[in-house]
């Protein structure tokens, strides 16, 4: 974590998972940055997603966001750590839905290239037997003020999201690199 990120600053707070960890931006309501591995230990093909948004439990109450703060808000709820990449047991799956692991992503984006991305960074994992270690997260320009949904003051709406993956031979050193960064709308 390059800012040092702690239990006790609400704006850089560390979340420590075995699925993934972050830097969680209270006043945003997003994570700052999402970081994993990935390998074929993660991913079982044939899993059910979870699909059950909820409030992440090592938040305080009064930080916490809940489904309702996405509802009709004009966005899709993207993954940091996409669940498809989870799926070696149902709460491992269920990490990735709670909602400090989430983003608003207009769908084109989380539908389309977004996921076109993460599903070659899986077919990375799983067929081409290798590691993948993500740091992915959304970017909000200093220069403008923060757009939140529904103009309610929670869930800020990035300007762009990034993700970044170093994928190399399981247990071994890093073969190359690959980047990719979309505007959110």
């Amino acid at each position: 974590d390059p800012t040092a990120a702690s239990a006790a600053t609400a704006n850089d707070f560390l979340i420590v998972r075995p699925q993934y960890t972050l830097s969680y931006n209270a006043s945003r309501g997003t994570p700052d940055g999402v970081s994993y591995e990935l390998d074929s230990r993660q991913i079982v093909s044939g899993q059910d997603r979870c699909n059950c948004f909820t409030a992440d439990p090592l938040l305080p109450v009064n930080k916490q966001i809940l489904t309702s703060d996405y509802t009709n808000g004009g966005f899709d709820r993207g993954h940091m750590t996409r669940s498809a990449d989870r799926t070696t047991a149902n709460v491992d799956n269920a990490s990735t839905f709670y909602l400090t692991n989430i983003v608003p992503q207009q769908a084109d984006l989380n539908q389309g290239v977004w996921a076109q991305f993460e599903n070659a960074l899986a077919d990375s994992a799983t067929k081409g037997g290798r590691a993948v270690y993500v740091i992915t997260g959304p970017i909000y320009t200093p220069s403008h003020p923060l757009t939140f949904l529904k103009n309610e003051g929670k869930v800020a709406v990035p300007d762009s999201t990034w993700k970044i993956a170093l994928i190399g031979p399981r247990n071994s050193g890093v073969l190359c690199g690959a980047s990719e960064k979309r505007n959110a709308h």
